[in-house]
């Protein structure tokens, strides 16, 4: 019984990959308010019940997908420290940057084709949240408000950078993109910090 429940697990592991993996090629090829069930299940091999034991929707699938994007950065995040990047963002970035190269074709997909910015906002919305309760816990951060604005124009930023890298509109290196937007982040951070300090 075991065996053939194992089986039946990883069948249902490898639809459920298929079929997201079906969606993330055809994100390329047209609007993804254009892609229907059935173009989902001719291009992973699979038959219409099989799409419904897993997904309700078309839906379903992206937010399925964006739910994995979003637990492996929330992982990544866990093991980050507010007050080190402070000090220093440019080991975040680098690490930023090893993440999206960890599956490279994935992200720049899902980066190009959002066309209504969900996805970057979802992200960003991630980071904001991780840093914001992180700098509860620092006594020398004293305006909130002021720090979130900082940020919220940092991420922007840093996310447009991103975004003109996966279009190809910037030839560098996107490790060397990060190295000079950590280093205007850090004199930035150096003058928030003496008007915090004179609070």
């Amino acid at each position: 019984r075991d065996f053939h429940s194992k089986k039946r697990y990883r069948s249902a592991l490898r639809s459920r990959r298929l079929i997201m993996e079906a969606y993330i090629n055809l994100m390329q090829e047209k609007p993804t308010e254009k892609i229907t069930v059935k173009d989902i299940v001719d291009r992973a091999d699979l038959n219409r019940s099989t799409f419904y034991v897993h997904f309700k929707s078309v839906d379903d699938v992206q937010n399925a997908i964006y739910d994995k994007v979003s637990d492996k950065l929330i992982t990544f995040l866990s093991e980050t420290n507010c007050d080190r990047i402070l000090k220093d963002p440019l080991p975040l970035l680098l690490r930023l940057v090893e993440f999206v190269e960890s599956d490279l074709e994935l992200y720049r997909r899902l980066i190009n084709i959002d066309r209504s910015g969900a996805f970057m906002e979802r992200i960003q919305a991630l980071v904001t949240d991780k840093m914001m309760t992180d700098v509860e816990t620092l006594p020398y951060i004293k305006n909130h408000t002021s720090f979130l604005v900082n940020l919220r124009f940092f991420m922007g930023g840093y996310a447009a950078l991103l975004k003109d890298w996966c279009a190809g509109r910037l030839e560098q290196p996107f490790s060397e993109i990060s190295v000079q937007a950590a280093r205007t982040i850090a004199l930035c951070i150096e003058a928030y910090m003496k008007t915090e300090a004179g609070r």
